[in-house]
């Protein structure tokens, strides 16, 4: 699935609401592709810039992050402290495939925010990816999932509904 306008705004409220530090750590499940008009992405730049975060990104470069640039340049350029794990290789990546690894022992309970945007639908060991989510999150972390629910039958191994995570968080 990816990222979009509607991801960075999401991560922006979490902010804005206190759930999420500025500077905070990001794990990403999958190396998403940010997909959204470059402004969002300025207005993000600029949202974290207010508040005084560590930005190393000019505004033509988050610009140029949208319509296919990876989401973790940006949230990196606003100071977050990010990296991906997935099956293919990526800047900001390391190499693990949900289907059989484990979360390594130092990376434990370490993410203020773990994403799930449109990966664990391609893991038949939905048991295991979801594990590692809840085991890459620390204490009062966030989880965040932006998956299908419908439609993209050749798309995915699973589509989900909203009674998994309820079951999950509870």
């Amino acid at each position: 699935m990816g990222a979009s306008g509607r991801t960075l705004s999401r991560i922006a409220t979490l902010v804005e609401q206190n759930l999420l530090p500025i500077g905070g750590r990001i794990a990403e499940l999958g190396t998403q592709n940010l997909w959204c008009d470059p402004e969002d992405c300025v207005r993000f730049l600029r949202f974290f810039q207010e508040r005084g975060a560590n930005v190393s990104l000019t505004e033509v470069e988050a610009g140029n992050a949208a319509n296919g640039g990876y989401l973790g340049l940006l949230l990196k350029g606003v100071g977050f402290d990010y990296t991906a794990f997935d099956i293919f290789e990526a800047p900001d990546t390391k190499l693990m495939d949900l289907n059989i690894h484990f979360v390594p022992a130092d990376l434990r309970s370490t993410f203020d925010l773990v994403t799930n945007y449109g990966t664990t639908e391609h893991v038949l060991n939905q048991m295991l990816a979801m594990r590692s989510i809840h085991d890459l999150a620390k204490a009062g972390g966030l989880i965040h999932h932006a998956l299908p629910m419908g439609g993209y039958f050749l798309h995915c191994y699973f589509t989900y509904n909203p009674g998994v995570f309820y079951d999950l968080a509870t």
